[in-house]
């Protein structure tokens, strides 16, 4: 290549940059969802598209949110409540709360038109809390607490059911996480039998009861299961990889029980722990760090890899506050194109909380940038 075809080809470049830049930032938006009384709030759900999200306050109030309609703020008849799972069309809502008819805490549903369902609790236990929704909001997990802390199960709710334990459950101190699309699947992690025996990843389905995952070296202790998709073919969550270099803890997702690492981790950071995903599984969000803690947010496509949230949003054309201190990742849509979590920028009211990241269709925006190059290349010669 002479210097002239290689300057041109630079400029090419540098024009598909400019292009990807320009359409991406037009295609993105940034939605900052706003605190109640100072309160910083959080981003928990989102629904399918990513216009609508359930989220709290620290002030212990749940909300629903819209892309149309902003905040509705839970009031009665629930005393404190948050916002933690959203059905795929925005408009149930599951969180826990107390009830001005009884305080204890328990799971609740709340549906669009504002009333509120008290899912009650299990037999044995003084509390519970819903995280998930299945796709059209009928059924419910979450899970029940011992007032000691010592004990804990996950449960499945349904109108037809009521709460009920997972049928097989071997007892100790478990949490449900997700739940798949028909909500006859559910994920979640385990001590069995004991808060003290190591904790283990399980699926259950009421066919096949509680099945335990294992991680890269076939390990089946000490590991995470945190989502599973709305066809519960993937499930993501964390155990021992193997990265080439040596094994370490980090993301995985198990595609039909096998699992896959998400790879290094950015920067060099040694750990990483899988979270949500979109409903095909084709983007996963998480944390990485090292040490104890992995709290920094990450992205993962088949396409990027694992890369930091914030750069990987910003990248895709999201305009975050020129003083943005930071960001934390809880939930992705269903079509992996909405990101929910909370910031922290001085410039915002309360100095940040809950927000809503969307970003334009990777396939959208690729036909649009090959169609420009397309069109450079066909310039007539004179």
């Amino acid at each position: 290549m002479n210097a002239i075809s290689r300057r041109i080809s630079l400029a090419v470049i540098g024009l598909a940059s400019a292009l990807f830049v320009a359409l991406a930032t037009a295609q993105s938006r940034f939605d900052f969802v706003g605190n109640l009384n100072g309160q910083f709030s959080s981003v928990r759900s989102l629904s399918f598209d990513g216009r609508s999200a359930a989220g709290f306050d620290q002030g212990v109030v749940g909300f629903r949110w819209t892309r149309s309609g902003g905040r509705e703020d839970f009031g009665l008849p629930l005393l404190g409540s948050n916002g933690l799972g959203i059905s795929n069309d925005g408009l149930v809502v599951t969180g826990a709360g107390g009830f001005v008819s009884d305080t204890t805490q328990q799971a609740f549903r709340r549906l669009d038109i504002g009333t509120v369902e008290g899912l009650g609790f299990l037999s044995g236990y003084a509390a519970s809390g819903g995280v998930a929704v299945s796709r059209d909001g009928s059924v419910v997990v979450g899970t029940a607490y011992q007032t000691n802390g010592q004990v804990q199960e996950p449960f499945r709710w349904s109108a037809a059911t009521g709460m009920k334990r997972l049928s097989g459950s071997p007892g100790g101190y478990g949490q449900a996480r997700d739940v798949s699309g028909d909500g006859n699947t559910v994920v979640g992690t385990i001590n069995p039998g004991n808060i003290l025996n190591p904790q283990r990843a399980f699926v259950w389905n009421n066919a096949a009861g509680f099945n335990y995952l294992a991680d890269e070296i076939g390990n089946q202790d000490n590991i995470g299961a945190y989502a599973v998709t709305s066809d519960a073919r993937f499930v993501s969550g964390a155990g021992l990889v193997n990265l080439g270099s040596g094994v370490t803890f980090g993301a995985i997702r198990w595609d039909h029980g096998v699992p896959m690492s998400l790879g290094a981790a950015p920067g060099g950071y040694l750990l990483s722990s899988g979270g949500g995903m979109s409903d095909d599984g084709s983007v996963i969000i998480g944390g990485y760090g090292n040490g104890n803690t992995v709290n920094l947010p990450f992205v993962w496509t088949s396409a990027t890899g694992m890369v930091n949230a914030l750069d990987y949003l910003r990248g895709m054309g999201v305009q975050f506050p020129a003083d943005t201190l930071g960001i934390r990742l809880f939930s992705v849509s269903g079509d992996g194109l909405s990101f929910g979590g909370d910031i922290t920028a001085p410039s915002l009211p309360d100095s940040g909380g809950g927000f809503v990241a969307t970003v334009p269709s990777p396939t959208m925006f690729t036909i649009l940038a090959v169609s420009g190059l397309a069109g450079i290349h066909r310039r007539p010669r004179r």
